[in-house]
């Protein structure tokens, strides 16, 4: 607090968000040149619940991450005062995704984690999250926090494709029966690259032992089709 009083600046915060009785007791002395200046700022009522999503506001600028700043415009216009901004997250679905995700990283003892729920049908956000998490409410150093995994990193599906390959195959009319079988016995040759399988078997594998035994070759045939 003193160090603000002693920066040579023409003035300096010396707190935000002060509570009413420090705000009364700081007054009770009487300096004129302390001022309690009533300010707009952002409360999040729900703590952490979606941070990476909604960001933040600090109270001395624009909005930080998130929605608060990719809509900082649209929330902090005189305008639109009072109207609220909806979003598609689902908070019911978003306070499960960050349950899980924080249950599967203190049982692996893993240093983060990240997850996302989309409606099939629409491709809306219905939830998103990434842990570790912060609380908008008391910003503090951990820049690390911060980071919204989900879409500030990138990630390799790798065998993620397979199940999908699949799918999408079953869905256009590809795959009709799990006993269809394809050729796995020796790498693929696709262009000047071959596929090759990371636990090759060497023989014919149906629909179930391709994603059982995540072959590359066998997934790689059936998008082929």
């Amino acid at each position: 607090h003193f160090y603000a009083l002693l920066t040579g600046k023409g003035w300096a915060y010396l707190r935000h968000r002060a509570l009413p009785e420090q705000v009364a007791a700081v007054n009770a002395l009487g300096e004129v040149g302390i001022e309690f200046p009533r300010e707009n700022e952002r409360l999040y009522p729900q703590s952490t619940l979606a941070a990476h999503v909604l960001g933040f506001a600090p109270v001395d600028g624009a909005g930080g991450m998130g929605v608060e700043s990719a809509f900082d415009a649209r929330l902090t216009s005189t305008d639109q005062r009072g109207v609220p901004l909806t979003l598609s997250i689902d908070s019911r679905v978003q306070g499960a995704l960050e349950s899980e995700l924080y249950f599967g990283m203190t049982d692996q003892r893993a240093l983060g984690a990240a997850g996302i729920v989309l409606d099939a049908n629409t491709g809306e956000v219905v939830a998103m999250a990434s842990l570790p998490v912060f609380d908008p409410n008391k910003l503090g150093h951990d820049d690390a926090a911060r980071r919204n995994e989900v879409v500030q990193s990138r990630y390799e599906l790798g065998s993620a494709f397979k199940p999908i390959s699949i799918a999408a195959a079953m869905d256009y009319g590809t795959v009709t029966s799990m006993a269809k079988r394809y050729d796995a016995t020796a790498p693929l040759k696709v262009g000047g690259f071959h596929i090759k399988d990371d636990h090759p078997l060497g023989r014919w594998l149906n629909v179930p032992e391709t994603l059982v035994h995540s072959s590359n070759i066998a997934t790689a045939r059936i998008a082929d089709e």
